[in-house]
């Protein structure tokens, strides 16, 4: 039977499989979301220097046009990390339809894909990644970097930086789906 509710959730998670379980796969965030998010900042400031000066006339494509470069750029570093993540996350699915766990661990995946595979098997979905990716921080960063600039009060930036993260994760969805699977 599957969950009924928040609190039924967590009583049955720390019951059957124990309160650390709530950690499982946590690693692969804490060695990879920082990191992604600073390169990410920090690529999109080099494309913003390196791209030709006629793009910059237009600046809202030139700022999605330099997100969506950091996004897939970034994407390639950290794929490797995002590719174990949702290994074990789906399989942390089985628990659910009371079948054995395929992998111990962040690097249990690793090994297996290694073995099974080969090393360029952790690249597996790596194109719907970039798309994802391409999508998701073009219009984040480039609608962001466009409005930020004629909006001086506070909070009408944080409301614009929150609908604008809205509107690039529902257009970037669609290859979310489909890379998480």
């Amino acid at each position: 039977m599957l969950f009924k509710g928040i609190t039924n959730c967590i009583s049955r998670i720390i019951k059957e499989e124990g309160f650390l379980t709530f950690w499982n796969g946590n690693v692969t965030n804490i060695i990879s979301y920082f990191p992604t998010q600073s390169l990410n900042f920090a690529l999109k400031s080099y494309f913003k220097r390196s791209f030709p000066q006629s793009l910059k006339s237009k600046p809202l494509l030139f700022n999605i046009t330099c997100g969506s470069a950091a996004g897939v750029t970034s994407m390639l570093f950290f794929h490797p990390f995002d590719f174990a993540k949702t290994k074990l996350a789906n399989d942390a699915k089985n628990i659910l339809f009371k079948k054995p766990r395929k992998y111990k661990g962040f690097f249990d995946v690793y090994k297996q894909t290694f073995a099974n595979v080969g090393p360029m098997g952790i690249y597996r979905g790596l194109i719907a990644s970039c798309c994802c990716m391409c999508i998701y921080r073009g219009l984040y960063f480039g609608l962001y970097d466009s409005v930020n600039k004629k909006i001086k009060n506070l909070g009408i930036k944080f409301i614009a930086g929150w609908g604008i993260t809205i509107i690039s994760g529902a257009a970037a969805y669609p290859f979310d789906t489909v890379r998480r699977r």
